[in-house]
């Protein structure tokens, strides 16, 4: 009587998530990245700022996921980005990327009055776009001298 077996491969990269905040000063910011299977111990995480410098980071490992602190300190104002290389237990790698915008630590405050809402925002010392619900709006921009 012929014997036989059946070999089944994982060959299916897992999928991962990056959570992070959507913008930061520059301070120190906790990052949690979570996959749909456990992950081998293996990492390549690093933020790359909006002038290009790379700044790696060394996460913890807690089986399927990873936890950590990204320090933009260094970093330029402006979108940053922050990338993870993982694989799973067989070796399947995935690379995922998050964005964040980075502002400076003070700010000038505006008063923004569109005809929908009023809001409050902090602008950095560098020119950048508003984005609004993913749209770019035209809006009467008030300056209100800090103190007031």
């Amino acid at each position: 009587m012929p014997s036989f077996f059946l070999l089944e491969l994982d060959t299916t990269a897992p999928t991962i998530s990056i959570a992070l905040p959507t913008w930061t000063t520059r301070t120190t910011v906790p990052v949690i990245i979570t996959s749909n299977e456990e992950l081998d111990n293996f990492q390549d995480i690093y933020m790359v700022d909006s002038q290009g410098n790379r700044f790696d980071s060394t996460f913890l490992y807690l089986n399927d996921s990873f936890e950590g602190i990204v320090d933009f300190s260094s970093a330029a104002s402006g979108r940053a980005t922050i990338y993870a290389r993982l694989r799973d237990t067989v070796r399947n790698e995935i690379t995922a990327e998050a964005t964040i915008l980075v502002t400076a630590e003070w700010g000038a405050r505006l008063n923004v009055t569109s005809e929908i809402d009023t809001q409050e925002i902090v602008l950095s010392e560098t020119i950048q776009d508003l984005f609004v619900a993913e749209k770019v709006m035209d809006l009467d921009i008030e300056i209100i001298e800090e103190g007031d």
